[in-house]
């Protein structure tokens, strides 16, 4: 349910900000230290990334710069 609710919240910004004329950079998360918060992350990309591409937004991904391998966190680069 909460899925649903977050997703369309930020379809409505991402609308939003495109109907006024913006270009849109949305940056998710890398890895995070915890897994269980960068599961969390994980969801929450995917929610964001879902729509970005009918409401005309770049999303950047910043894993593939900060990310270790196979994406999992690193402290240092």
């Amino acid at each position: 349910m909460w899925r649903k609710a977050y997703a369309d919240r930020v379809a409505g910004i991402m609308t939003a900000l495109v109907r006024e004329g913006s270009k849109v950079l949305w940056i998710g998360e890398p890895a995070m230290q915890d897994p269980h918060l960068s599961s969390y992350m994980e969801v929450m990309t995917s929610l964001c990334t879902a729509g970005r591409q009918a409401h005309g937004v770049t999303f950047f991904d910043p894993g593939t710069v900060l990310d270790g391998p196979k994406g999992s966190y690193t402290g240092t680069l």
